[in-house]
């Protein structure tokens, strides 16, 4: 087998086309029309040889990554190459949605602002999402009572009731004279913090990357007092390529266009100034740049004294200012809504709705300044900047994939670093493809990206918690170890995949349900086929690589033809250890996203069901708690009791009824691992802005923030052994995670 290539893709490549497009993993980056790949790529030295000999397109990314688009039948030619040292599948990611403040500490070290709420949210049943809209009305939270909570309007507005019930969950108004209280996650008016100065911490000069679904760039939360936006550059990878960014997706559109997208809405004067395309930041004499917050709409004004005014292109480039052009925004692309704007200008494209409401939630907690609930619901760093990335989705489902996500972060780190923005990277996407031990591709570029610019990265550790889709398996020499697992009706689809110590020696059977057969699988390496009945089997057994220690098993599950379902009920899978040294065996089934709900392991694991990439090592990884309880919640991924990531979680933050949010103006409540991570990227904000912002730490990023969170979290009733694989270190605590010294460090 070819060693530059990772498991899954020499899979993919060995199928038909039709078995391939029938597997969500093995058919993510290949374009069936084009016969085009997207692939992750590790290299060294230069790329032009390669580029000027095969028809492909590569985006180099930061550290010696690349993106690259190449046809089918060039890859073997590719390999030829020295350059060339790993290639990866871009595997499938997914939203960590099921579906406080106060709790985080933060309150007690911030003013309360007079009025201010509670932003809430979800369970973690299947109920639909309840939406909040602004308006008159009072939202009564839960008590300590078994009676369902309702919330109660006195004028326009219906009820709301968190029950069980399968009817459609019923619109509540919070607005204007009325307010938002509940005895849960969220308390948004104490979002801004205090330093030991007493002066308020609220993320201004600094910056938070959402890399998710989209966002309502309209909500009044990402606007401020006069209606100009505040977010700095908005890459949306759904609509056709422009031809005007380098990694050949989407359209990026700057915090000037979409003034102008806001002014044509709203019919009013332009709310923002600069020029058309570039973004007006100051820059002080210390050579820190921190946007123009200045209530004029956001258009530099020659600044403060000791400040030069520059511009920052869509595309991050920093540059001096320079004459204005002549407003012209191009001709629109095609995927998104086109929006009419003053005659003298071009019709501008709008980016592309906010679909699932899961980055608009996400962006809320992180930095909503709750202008649509009057002041009250306020996420916890609301003078922050935004960068959003709204990433590319596959067209049959919710996911994106790792190219996508790693292009994402390489853009939002340039375009920071560039602009001298302390920058926070919110990453509430996960997958469950790999051996969660931090050496996948994606797992290593994550870790490298701390050396560019001064950020850090968030990443929620999954809600796979109780999903059964993990498995230990301590295996005993002679003995034939069963690891059962179910398949619910009408799946189309399945993968299993198994992780082994190398210098373990075993043999593996399969038996469908109705135990009409069995299949003996080698433990040597190799690509197998096998029939069991109506089910085709399809798997690789890989040796170790230079980037990966371990022997996998990958074995796909294919209805024997297209428009079948899998044999449902329990398969029987056997671990015959020939030689045993460590014995231990990890395996994993797909995400509970990508998978009926009754699809799983028969004796499942708790602890090891972290998504991916929130076992790479550099990231602060966070698991999620309930804050009405005070307990940790049950869906919450979990690291190992031992091994790379033993470490994992780093902390937990609130992830059980989030209200935040939501698209078209008002609130949604939603539940997950997705909730709990921006909670940290907010508090991450907020200490940089302490530390670099305010001239305490200019070093207060990276591995540094990280190391604070987990000094400053508290601990939760239910351990008293910290880090654990549940909760880490403990619950967010912003007060006690604030560096002592208020001393100048340089």
């Amino acid at each position: 087998m070819e060693q530059k290539l990772d498991s899954e893709l020499s899979l993919a490549l060995s199928l038909p086309e039709e078995e391939r497009m029938r597997n969500a993993v093995l058919r993510s980056g290949y374009d069936p029309g084009s016969r085009i790949w997207t692939l992750l790529l590790l290299y060294h030295g230069s790329l032009d040889e390669i580029e000027a000999a095969l028809p492909v397109s590569i985006v180099p990314l930061l550290g010696s990554y690349a993106v690259i688009r190449i046809p089918a039948e060039k890859i073997p030619a590719l390999l030829v190459f020295p350059q060339v040292l790993y290639l990866e599948l871009s595997h499938p990611l997914y939203e960590e949605a099921i579906t406080g403040i106060a709790e985080s500490c933060m309150d007690t070290v911030l003013p309360v602002l007079p009025g201010s709420g509670t932003l809430i949210g979800p369970d973690d049943s299947d109920e639909p999402d309840r939406t909040v809209s602004p308006g008159p009305g009072t939202l009564i939270g839960p008590d300590d009572s078994d009676e369902p909570d309702w919330a109660v309007s006195p004028g326009p507005g219906t009820l709301i009731s968190p029950d069980d019930s399968d009817e459609p969950d019923r619109t509540v108004s919070p607005g204007p004279g009325g307010s938002l209280a509940t005895g849960s996650s969220l308390a948004t008016g104490s979002s801004l913090a205090t330093g030991e100065d007493g002066g308020t911490l609220t993320g201004r000069g600094t910056a938070i990357a959402i890399l998710d679904s989209g966002v309502d760039y309209r909500h009044p939360d990402f606007c401020t007092a006069d209606g100009a936006t505040r977010i700095l550059t908005y890459w949306d990878q759904t609509l056709d390529y422009d031809g005007m960014n380098r990694y050949g997706v989407g359209r990026i559109f700057s915090r000037e266009e979409l003034d102008r997208l806001l002014t044509a809405a709203a019919g009013s004067g332009a709310p923002g100034g600069g020029t058309p395309g570039e973004l007006p930041v100051s820059v002080p004499s210390d050579g820190t740049v921190a946007p123009d917050m200045a209530t004029d709409g956001g258009a530099a004004d020659g600044g403060a004294p000791g400040e030069q005014t520059v511009s920052v292109p869509s595309d991050g480039t920093a540059a001096p200012d320079t004459a204005a052009d002549d407003g012209s925004a191009g001709s629109g692309s095609a995927g998104g809504q086109t929006v009419s704007v003053p005659a003298t200008e071009a019709p501008l494209p709008e980016p592309s709705a906010d679909f699932s409401g899961h980055g608009t939630h996400i962006a809320g907690i992180c930095a909503g300044n709750g202008r649509a609930s009057g002041g009250r619901n306020r996420g916890a760093a609301p003078e922050s900047s935004l960068l959003v990335v709204k990433l590319k989705n596959d067209a049959d489902s919710v996911f994106t994939d790792y190219a996508n996500l790693m292009m994402a972060v390489d853009y939002v780190v340039r375009f920071a670093s560039d602009a001298a923005l302390p920058l926070s990277i919110n990453i509430s996407y996960g997958s469950n493809d790999g051996p969660h031990d931090g050496s996948g591709l994606m797992e290593r570029y994550l870790n490298n990206c701390i050396f560019y610019g001064k950020n850090v990265v968030v990443t929620a550790t999954g809600n796979e918690g109780i999903s059964r889709r993990h498995s230990h398996v301590q295996v005993s020499e002679d003995t034939r170890n069963a690891v059962p697992f179910s398949v619910a009706p009408g799946e189309n689809s399945l993968y299993l995949q198994l992780f082994k110590h190398y210098g373990d020696t075993f043999t593996y059977r399969l038996s469908p349900p109705d135990g009409s057969g069995e299949i003996l699988i080698p433990g040597r390496a190799g690509i197998y086929r096998f029939s069991l009945g109506n089910n085709l089997i399809r798997l690789i057994i890989s040796d170790p690589t230079p980037y990966q220690s371990l022997q996998e098993l990958f074995l796909v599950l294919l209805p024997a033809a297209s428009g079948l379902s899998l044999s449902s009920g329990v398969w029987q899978f056997h671990i015959q250890a020939e030689s045993v040294v460590s014995g231990s065996v990890n395996l994993w089934l797909p995400s509970r996203e990508a998978t009926n709900a009754a699809t799983g392991f028969l004796s499942p694991s708790v602890d090891g069901t972290l998504t991916i990439p929130s076992t790479a090592a550099n990231v602060i990884s966070v698991s999620g708690y309930d804050s009405t309880t005070d307990t940790f919640a049950s869906f919450s991924g979990r690291g190992f009791l031992r091994g790379p990531v033993s470490d994992k979680p780093d902390l937990t933050a609130p992830a059980v009824n989030i209200l935040s949010t939501a698209p078209g103006g008002g609130y949604s409540i939603k539940s997950g691992t997705s909730m709990a991570a921006p909670f940290v990227s907010g508090a991450a904000s907020l200490l940089m802005e302490y530390g670099i912002v305010q001239g305490r730490d200019l070093f207060l990023y990276g591995e540094k923030i990280k190391a604070l969170l987990q000094k400053g979290a508290r601990p939760l009733p239910a351990f008293s052994e910290y880090p654990n694989p549940s909760v880490g270190w403990g619950a967010l605590c912003l007060k006690d995670s604030l560096p002592e010294s208020t001393a100048l460090r340089q």
